[in-house]
Formats: structure tokens, C-alpha cells, sequence
């Protein structure tokens, strides 16, 4: 080269990248005036040797595809290989999911049993039927053929005073257990036999307390003895209401709520 003293040279540097990026850089180097220019070109100069070129770098934008690299001369610079940093974006936390509570059942009420109807004379309970309309009490323990033991019929009289009986349209013999207002045994009447078939009502006889008494219960011919049922027992009602239907609390005043005991003794 032809270097002169005092004289600006400016030096364009291009690099080649491994991926086929190319990069330039321009440099402007200034000539001290006291070079003294060169008698030949083969010449090696004497004076302050030649400059070391300085590299500028720059970083490549971000490189489109690039046909294939041509063949490059030798350069100082070293290529720049940009780096590629990975951004790893958190998974998020799965979120627990919370199975509804079953609903609560809402409270089932058990509904009290209701007591069989029992009539309990002197401790000892009896099923019992219930006669209180003028056609149960007209017709009664009538045309049927048994009565099952320990079981009898409760006469009951709105007008708290029991009637006269008769055995019309019995087919076996019964007892009759008068019960008074203070809820003991007013009366007894026992073996009272029944008709023959086809008999008369005229002749048959009527069947009366020897004390006033409110209510009647009918048995089979032979309990009062076969149980020692006597006069001034106790009698109590289980499981029998007065128009239970309209007044589910009423209760008749022989009823075991409205007594101490309704198994006590004589």
C-alpha cells in the first residue's frame, strides 16, 4: 500500500457468523505526519510498524434465512454468536377440587305407635273391640260364631249410663264385667247362655247391672272365673280415644294417661 503521511484511511470489516451471518464495521485510521512514504514496495518499513486493526463489533439483528455462506477472506474478527436464552413459563398450581358435601337428610320423624285397644281388669289385659255407635252397640258380639280368648267388646254410652242387654243373635255364652264411673267393677253377670236359633225375641230376657255402672265389657263364658275377677277390681283403657280422629288427645276417664297405673292391682 501507499501510505502517506497525514492521510485518513478508513477500513470497512466484515465478519462471517457460523450460521451465515454477516456483520460490518467500519474504521478510521489517521497517518502521523512525520511517515515517511515508501521508496518501494517491497520495502519493510522502518518506521512504527503497521496498526493492528481494531475490530468493532456489533450485535446481528435477528437473521432471516441466509442463502449459503460464500467464501469469506481470513479476518481477525471473531463472529459473534448470539445466545438464546430459554423463558420457561411455571405450570400453574392445579387447583384442588373440593367435593360437595352430600346434603344433610333432613330429620325423619318416627311416628309413635298407637296401643292396641285393651281393657286391663285387676292387672290383666284383654284386646277389646270397640262399640261406641248405636249400630256396633245394636249389633255387638252378634251372629258370629267365637270370640277369641282373652278379647272382649267395650260398650261405650255417650250418656255415661250403660243399658239394658239381651243376647239376641249370640251364638255362644257370655260373661258381662259392669264398669263403673270410678273406673272399678260395679257388677258381674256370668254364663249367660245364648238363645236357642229361631227363638223369639219376646222371650228373651234383658241383662241388667245390680249397680249403676257406665260401661260393659263382654268376655267368654268362664274368664271372670278362670282370671278371679271381683267387684271393686280396677279397670283401666289402653289405646282408647273418643273421636280420635277430631280430638286426638280426649280421653276417657278409665284411660291409663289418666290414671297412675294401668297395671295395678286390687
Amino acid at each position: 500500500l501507499d501510505i502517506q503521511p497525514e492521510t485518513e484511511y478508513i477500513y470497512i470489516l466484515r465478519a462471517y457468523g457460523k450460521d451465515g451471518d454477516i456483520a460490518d464495521a467500519r474504521v478510521s485510521i489517521t497517518t502521523d505526519a512525520a511517515l515517511k512514504p515508501l521508496d518501494a514496495p517491497t520495502a519493510t518499513p522502518t518506521a512504527n510498524p503497521a496498526a493492528t486493526p481494531i475490530v468493532a463489533t456489533s450485535t446481528p439483528p435477528t437473521p432471516a434465512p441466509a442463502p449459503a455462506s460464500p467464501s469469506a477472506p481470513s479476518s481477525t474478527a471473531t463472529p459473534t454468536t448470539a445466545s438464546t436464552t430459554a423463558i420457561i413459563t411455571p405450570s400453574p398450581a392445579p387447583t384442588a377440587i373440593t367435593a360437595p358435601s352430600p346434603p344433610t337428610p333432613a330429620a325423619t320423624t318416627i311416628p309413635t305407635p298407637t296401643p292396641s285397644p285393651a281393657v286391663i281388669i285387676r292387672g290383666i289385659p284383654f284386646a277389646a273391640e270397640i262399640a261406641d255407635t248405636p249400630a256396633l252397640r245394636t249389633k255387638g258380639l252378634g251372629y258370629r260364631d267365637s270370640l277369641a280368648p282373652n278379647t272382649g267388646m267395650l260398650f261405650i254410652f255417650p250418656s255415661g249410663q250403660a243399658s239394658s242387654f239381651w243376647m239376641r243373635g249370640m251364638r255362644f255364652p257370655l260373661d258381662f264385667v259392669w264398669i263403673g264411673a270410678d273406673c272399678r267393677v260395679a257388677d258381674l253377670t256370668e254364663r249367660v247362655p245364648h238363645p236357642e236359633p229361631g227363638a223369639p225375641d219376646a222371650t228373651l230376657p234383658l241383662i241388667n247391672p245390680a249397680a249403676p255402672a257406665a260401661y260393659v265389657f263382654e268376655i267368654n263364658a268362664g274368664e271372670i272365673a278362670q282370671f278371679g275377677i271381683e267387684i271393686g277390681d280396677p279397670a283401666r283403657f289402653r289405646g282408647i280415644r273418643p273421636d280420635a280422629a277430631n280430638s286426638p288427645d280426649a280421653a276417657y276417664p278409665c284411660d291409663c294417661r289418666e290414671t297412675e297405673d294401668c297395671d295395678d292391682q286390687p
